[in-house]
């Protein structure tokens, strides 16, 4: 089973699609209800920059720059560790 999750994994591909999404947050709003990244994203990375741009988007703001992502990031020490080590 695990070769079989391998095979179809694309990392490059699900960051490349996070990376779309904090580029242009709205998309967001049209992706998030078809993307669940516990099932969508073999990659712990992945996962984890997706789950923060969604929480960003929910419950902060719909602008992401290096300022309100730097500040959600920080607020929490077990976020820091995961981000510094991502």
């Amino acid at each position: 089973m695990n070769n079989i999750s391998e095979a179809i994994s694309n990392i490059q591909n699900e960051f490349l699609y996070v990376g779309a999404l904090y580029k242009q947050p709205d998309l967001l709003v049209e992706y998030s209800q078809y993307t669940k990244s516990k099932y969508d994203f073999s990659d712990e990375a992945t996962k984890f920059f997706y789950d923060i741009a969604e929480i960003i988007y929910e419950k902060r703001t719909q602008v992401f720059n290096k300022t309100t992502i730097t500040i959600f990031i920080t607020e929490e020490p077990e976020r820091l560790t995961l981000y510094k080590k991502y």
